[in-house]
């Protein structure tokens, strides 16, 4: 897995996790940054989320209603 960067622009339909969620990406879009330059904004459509099971145990579960957001490049891995 590899953390997005400021220039990163991926593909549509790209399975993405971001912090204790998965998704595909739906969109990306060029904005300005602060103070300058500019970044790339992916808007995700998110279908599961991670839960602990017990311990060190782990699973993928889906999430009754899907949800979509914009996202900073610093959180999303590939």
């Amino acid at each position: 897995m590899q953390t997005a960067r400021p220039d990163t622009n991926l593909p549509v339909g790209t399975v993405v996790i971001v912090k204790n969620q998965k998704g595909y990406v739906t969109k990306c879009e060029r904005v300005p940054a602060t103070p300058c330059g500019m970044i790339n904004v992916h808007t995700i459509r998110f279908t599961d989320r991670k839960v602990i099971l017990s311990g060190l145990r782990s699973m993928w579960k889906k999430l009754d209603q899907q949800k979509e957001e914009r996202v900073n490049y610093s959180f999303i891995r590939y």
